[in-house]
């Protein structure tokens, strides 16, 4: 997995970076984009829209965001948002 993605110095990825690119992992239903991502310091609990973060969001209607092309979004809910969820609840820091 680690190779699929070596083509940019991830450890050097700006914070907002990563976060943008965890939403549009978890939008796309891409566990293996979520789970590469997570321990370079993305957030789990980055903000999707005013309202809800995106361990709230999961399995909603991504379509809400505004993407506009078809090929970026599946169908809502995926079939991986239930592991897509446990794996950002793995990264959540404990009170």
């Amino acid at each position: 997995m680690h190779l699929k993605y070596s083509c940019m110095e991830w450890e050097d990825a700006e914070e907002d970076i990563l976060n943008s690119l965890l939403i549009l992992a978890c939008a796309q239903g891409n566990l293996d984009l979520v789970n590469f991502l997570l321990p370079l310091g993305a957030n789990p609990n980055v903000q999707v829209n005013e309202e809800e973060t995106l361990l709230e969001y999961i399995g909603e209607d991504w379509s809400q965001l505004g993407f506009t092309f078809p090929w970026v979004l599946p169908d809502w809910p995926t079939d991986k948002d239930t592991e897509i969820l446990q794996a950002l609840q793995a990264y959540v820091p404990s009170p």
